[in-house]
């Protein structure tokens, strides 16, 4: 059985927490990489712009200091990343369903007005544990856009073939405002207990 959960972090003037909360959001891109992985198939669904495209081959989920995924602002001395693949946040409160292909309202990354500096994702190392084998992805956020954001939504892209799908969406409870200044760090454990 695979399970995920996610965690929610907000470090600021007040520190707080999600706690660990299941995550029940796969979406229809997640069973089409997991097709065409086991059956070295091709797959078409929508991907992250809307439009279908097909899956085939490898895919990745990586940290962004790749290609053109990141950019080197010289004023503030910090490298932006794009924020198209690996964990991304959004502003959306619409209720998730299995055949989305993105975030409602994904918050982009940025310094500007309602935008979220997007630091480098990181994995940790495979474990196997009993009869469970698990990792951890974590990803860091900072609000540097001049006022609050509320983060609703959360997910976690995956480029295949050049195109980024959306594997899994989570809608939040209960929104978490993030103040100006103010770190976020969302984590994500998957899980394959037997």
């Amino acid at each position: 059985m695979i399970k995920t959960y996610y965690e929610v972090e907000k470090f600021g003037k007040k520190y707080s927490t999600t706690g660990k909360i299941k995550s029940k959001s796969f979406l229809v891109a997640f069973t089409s990489r997991l097709y065409v992985g086991m059956f070295g198939s091709t797959v078409t669904t929508n991907k992250v712009a809307g439009t279908s495209d097909t899956m085939s081959g490898y895919g990745w989920i990586y940290d962004g200091f790749y290609n053109n995924m990141m950019a080197y602002n010289s004023s503030l001395g910090v490298v932006i990343l794009s924020g198209t693949n690996g964990i991304v946040i959004g502003s959306g409160t619409s209720a998730v369903t299995p055949t989305q292909y993105a975030l409602a309202t994904q918050i982009v990354a940025g310094i500007t007005a309602g935008t979220m500096m997007y630091y480098p994702q990181w994995f940790t190392k495979y474990t196997i544990s009993g009869s469970t084998c698990s990792f951890i992805m974590e990803r860091i956020f900072k609000n540097l856009s001049g006022g609050t954001i509320t983060v609703n939504e959360l997910g976690i892209y995956e480029i295949v073939n050049n195109t980024n799908f959306c594997m899994l969406r989570d809608k939040l409870a209960v929104g978490v405002a993030v103040l100006n200044t103010e770190y976020l760090k969302v984590k994500y454990t998957i899980s394959v207990t037997c």
